[in-house]
């Protein structure tokens, strides 16, 4: 399911009187994509064929996102077996050595809103609601000499959202490595 960005606005406007509906908008966007950016909160497993004498594979995202970075790449029939001998840049998935052999990999890639929704997954609302404000408040409430201008509160906010960010770094880090620092199952994320 999705959220509307519009959903998100009276939480951030009842912060900032006087700001204007409209660059509430336009900054919660940026700040719901710097938030997946940094913390890789938003992932998801994309299937990789891999055939004998090609290097070089595209990675496709799901609808409404662009790929952030590769989190973790994992043999198809394993999901314990990390695959390390790749590099990823622009949405290309690079192999370091020319396959003599068809394979299947997942890959964990951590992802973002395309700059043009609406809307976002659920989770944004439901689970970091109060860490995407804070971000939306700590930008909005730093700018000089605007109504809603505000440097206090600004600290108060950069604090909170940055604390938010390195809790949701955590979870990341949670969900991919147990206790022992071995790392779950593919079917955990």
């Amino acid at each position: 399911m999705a959220t509307q960005l519009t959903s998100f606005i009276p939480d951030v406007a009842v912060k900032l009187p006087g700001c204007p509906k409209i660059i509430i908008q336009h900054y919660l966007l940026n700040v719901i994509r710097e938030f997946s950016s940094k913390t890789l909160i938003n992932n998801s497993w994309i299937d990789l064929s891999i055939t004998s004498g090609n290097k070089e594979y595209s990675l496709s995202a799901p609808s409404n996102t662009e790929i952030v970075d590769v989190i973790r790449v994992v043999y198809d029939d394993s999901d314990e077996q990390d695959f390390n001998d790749y590099y990823y840049l622009a949405d290309s998935f690079w192999l370091t050595y020319e396959p003599t052999d068809d394979f299947d990999l997942d890959v964990l890639v951590g992802l973002r809103p395309v700059s043009t929704v609406t809307e976002v997954d659920d989770f944004y609302y439901n689970d970091w609601l109060d860490t995407i404000v804070d971000g939306v408040v700590y930008k909005l409430a730093s700018m000089n000499k605007k109504d809603w201008s505000d440097p206090a509160l600004a600290q108060v906010a950069f604090n909170n959202y940055f604390i938010g960010i390195n809790k949701a770094k955590a979870l990341v880090y949670e969900r991919l490595f147990n206790n022992t620092g071995t790392t779950i199952q593919k079917s955990f994320i």
